[in-house]
């Protein structure tokens, strides 16, 4: 049985991805909050439905269910894409990427991949991808990725604690 803050963590997450999430994991999140909710005692049942703790207010996000779902199946499957990408001047850039991870922030969605033109790690935030074309599978694991994305992310925050990035 999950502890008290155990519970709390949990409700916390599922109410942060119904609130930022996109209508697939929205739906996902309803699901779980409802089965764990029938698995617990009447007293913990209470507790989720008064919880102790909720996410911030949340922003809109321009919804484009379709683009996800084909960003969600390429990073599953492991498929490179040409995307068509507007940066924040509106200047459009075509990219191959090597898709990694969704991000759901309060004020963004982002798709977190290796860019081939950069030779590095790029965000892109998923309302200004305008089109995208699935290519061939990259063959690097993802998994890997993963670690190295992580790794990356972690090195940006250390850099810009400082000038001289100590």
């Amino acid at each position: 049985m999950l502890l008290e803050d155990e519970v709390e963590a949990v409700i916390l997450g599922l109410r942060y991805v119904d609130q930022r999430g996109d209508e697939v994991l929205q739906v996902a999140a309803g699901a779980a909050l409802a089965k764990i909710g029938s698995v617990m005692p009447p007293q913990a049942q209470a507790e989720m439905a008064h919880p102790l703790s909720l996410p911030g207010p949340v922003g809109s996000f321009p919804e484009n269910a379709t683009l996800l779902g084909a960003l969600r199946a390429a990073i599953r499957e492991q498929v490179r894409l040409d995307i068509q990408y507007a940066d924040e001047q509106g200047r459009r850039t075509t990219r191959i990427v090597w898709p990694v991870q969704l991000g759901f922030m309060d004020r963004a969605r982002a798709l977190f991949a290796w860019c081939e033109l950069r030779g590095d790690f790029r965000t892109f935030r998923t309302d200004r991808i305008a089109a995208i074309i699935r290519l061939d599978r990259y063959r690097a694991s993802r998994t890997e990725l993963v670690r190295r994305l992580k790794a990356h992310l972690a090195a940006q925050a250390d850099w810009k604690g400082s000038p001289d990035g100590n």
